[in-house]
């Protein structure tokens, strides 16, 4: 799944050329004009919040006020053109990652936006093991969580005897008991399930005997409307954690329970909803649904250690919507085999149709290039680098296997050598001044090509970029080298 990045910026230059420059290195950009239109239409599931700081209406200030009020845990990158320290200071206190001045050098922007993303899924996989560890210790008596306690506090058997008013006998076997209860084996496990929930450890100097067996503290967990209480702690931070909707699956009975949210969005009414795994299963498309039984099957049988999948379920009105699912077994028999599932879904409808839009966007641009003999290409004016779509590689007869960046120097030792000067010292001119240039030149194989160039501004009106259109000229139009006369400037200008 591609990294997405939330573009707010009410300069429209800038979001553009930013969101061709992420686009073109991989990542799925959306922008939005103002923070308000960001705070109302940005579905805030996932990815990072590229932020300018200085906009009309809600600054980025506010912005960041407002996510943070709203419980938004998305890692937001400042952008502003205005070197102002105490506003990088605040932006930095309300939770910014990071903080670039505009107009940012592409290695400053690019590490920005890894340092956030980086940080957000270490982040969400501390909280990912956390609910996991909660869920997996619901299983234990309060005893047998009395004894992880002790062990989390580097006590022996002996110690937590004494600590417990216990027999060193009764707990040797409650440990036992907790092991299988979890379903480990070792020692180190235990306690890492421990430390992830944040279990408090006993020290040997807690009153226990006369206290009430130790439990996590939870709030109460209200039920959901329509269904019985969706019970356990893990369900409760699956539900916190997720925008659109939980699920529990009581593998035996086959028992499913949906929480109202994904009900309404798939447009059922309560007493409408799929109760049964069956009838769930049935609504998935049949183009998902081997993948759908082969990812369950994987967790289920324990080669994975969380289920995950993206599928089409068929809404109300016959249309699909993608959905991606998320869970893990939260209670196992004495056994050791899987009891009870629970997990989350979101909708992420809005995502795929615009990846499915950017890939027809794609394909018909290149079949534009294809049709008119043409390529696109693009000039980093500050490092001199080029990349050549796969169209323009062919035009200069590059390999296909040809790096998609490259330096102008190797770009200009593919132009024929009668040409070369005259076209870097055409390039140079329209980098130096600004201006937009169309010239004639030939590949080494003499193949005659149109070049045309068109300068970008960044938000300070600096020239950062220059893209363009190579496409082959026919051959028995006469060649003229540098062909970019009055009229032709005049038209690229206009």
């Amino acid at each position: 799944m591609a990294s997405l990045v939330h573009i707010v910026d009410d300069d429209a230059q800038v979001r553009a050329a930013t969101s061709f420059l992420l686009a073109s290195h991989g990542y799925t950009t959306e922008v939005y004009s103002s923070g308000t239109e960001f705070l109302r239409d940005a579905r805030l599931t996932r990815g990072c919040i590229l932020l300018d700081l200085r906009m009309p209406g809600l600054d980025g200030h506010e912005v960041q006020e407002e996510l943070r009020r709203r419980g938004v845990d998305l890692p937001v990158v400042i952008m502003s053109g205005h070197g102002d320290v105490d506003a990088a200071v605040q932006a930095m206190k309300l939770g910014a990652v990071d903080y670039l001045s505009k107009p940012a050098r592409e290695e400053d922007l690019f590490g920005a936006i890894e340092r956030a993303l980086s940080g957000h899924r270490k982040a969400e996989g501390r909280r990912a093991a956390a609910a996991n560890a909660a869920a997996r210790l619901e299983s234990l008596s309060p005893r047998e969580r009395q004894i992880l306690q002790g062990l989390l506090g580097g006590l022996s058997n002996k110690e937590i005897a004494r600590c417990l008013v216990l027999s060193p006998r009764t707990v040797e076997m409650h440990r036992a008991n907790m092991m299988d209860d979890l379903g480990i084996t070792n020692l180190a496990e235990a306690l890492r399930l421990g430390i992830d929930a944040g279990l408090p450890p006993l020290t040997g100097t807690e009153d226990t005997a006369a206290a009430p067996p130790a439990r996590l503290t939870n709030p109460p967990m209200r039920p959901v409307a329509g269904a019985s209480a969706l019970k356990g702690e893990a369900l409760r931070l699956v539900v916190e954690s997720s925008s659109d909707g939980a699920w529990e699956w009581r593998l035996a009975s086959g028992e499913v329970r949906l929480s109202p949210t994904i009900i309404a969005r798939l447009g059922y009414s309560e007493a409408e909803a799929v109760d049964h795994f069956d009838a769930l299963q049935s609504l998935i498309h049949p183009d998902d649904r081997d993948l759908f039984v082969e990812e369950l099957d994987a967790h289920l049988n324990g080669r994975t250690q969380g289920f995950a999948a993206e599928f089409r379920v068929r809404r109300k009105d016959g249309s699909w919507a993608w959905l991606f699912d998320y869970g893990s077994i939260v209670e196992r028999n004495e056994h050791g085999a899987p009891v009870r599932m629970a997990g989350s879904l979101s909708d992420i409808s809005r995502r795929k149709e615009e990846e499915q839009r950017a890939r027809e966007a794609s394909e018909l641009l290149e079949l534009a290039q294809w049709g008119a003999a043409a390529g696109i290409w693009e000039l980093d004016i500050e490092s001199r680098r080029l990349r050549l779509s796969a169209r323009s590689r062919e035009l200069h007869k590059l390999p296909g296997d040809t790096a998609e960046w490259m330096s102008e120097g190797d770009w200009l030792d593919m132009v024929h050598p009668e040409d070369r000067e005259a076209t870097r010292a055409e390039v140079q001119r329209a980098t130096t001044t600004g201006a937009p240039w169309m010239i004639e030149y030939r590949n080494l194989d003499g193949d005659r090509l149109l070049g045309l160039g068109k300068i970008v501004r960044d938000a300070d009106g600096r020239p950062r970029r220059m893209l363009g259109l190579g496409q082959k000229l026919e051959a028995q139009a006469p060649f003229r080298l540098g062909g970019s006369h009055a009229r032709m400037r005049e038209a690229a200008e206009a």
